[in-house]
């Protein structure tokens, strides 16, 4: 006779705690795709903005390195007397942008000041006109002098 206890309907056995446990690792599985989705889609979300503000900063402080750099260019073309000019502008720029230092190049040739974040790879070209020669400098970020070298006719942009 058959034990009551072990009675199958249909064939089959007792497998009634493994769709528990089935359930259970399919939820874990459907909960790990979706959060894994929102991490890859949160860090992109999150580079991206740190990038348009790299851009941003880097943007206002080479408007900034034109504009005195225009401005020592006017004071010396206005100038009666260019050799015994002088001119000299100390502008503080922070030394670092988004927690990491940047370049500062001026380019005469393109007439553009290029400001560079080696650590996003994020480079932003600011335009100028000047009617006098501007020497070719690289620079690090931070405080600069812009100033008209009368004795080359020219204005410079060195670290101050």
């Amino acid at each position: 006779m058959t034990d009551p206890r072990r009675l199958h309907v249909g064939g089959r056995g007792d497998d009634r705690a493994v769709s528990v446990s089935v359930g259970y690792v399919l939820n874990l599985a459907v909960a790990s795709l979706l959060l894994a989705g929102l991490f890859i889609a949160g860090g992109s979300f999150v580079e991206g903005e740190r990038e348009q503000a790299v851009r941003g900063e880097l943007t206002v402080v080479g408007e900034r390195v034109v504009a005195d750099l225009m401005t020592v260019d006017r004071l010396a073309a206005g100038s009666d007397y260019p050799d015994g000019l002088v001119v000299e502008r100390n502008a503080e720029f922070p030394a670092r942008v988004s927690g990491s230092s940047y370049t500062v190049t001026v380019d005469p040739s393109a007439e553009v000041v290029a400001l560079e974040h080696p650590r996003s790879d994020v480079t932003v070209e600011v335009p100028f006109r000047a009617s006098s020669d501007v020497e070719e400098t690289t620079a690090s970020g931070g405080n600069l002098e812009i100033r008209w070298n009368a004795t080359a006719e020219r204005v410079e942009v060195v670290e101050s």
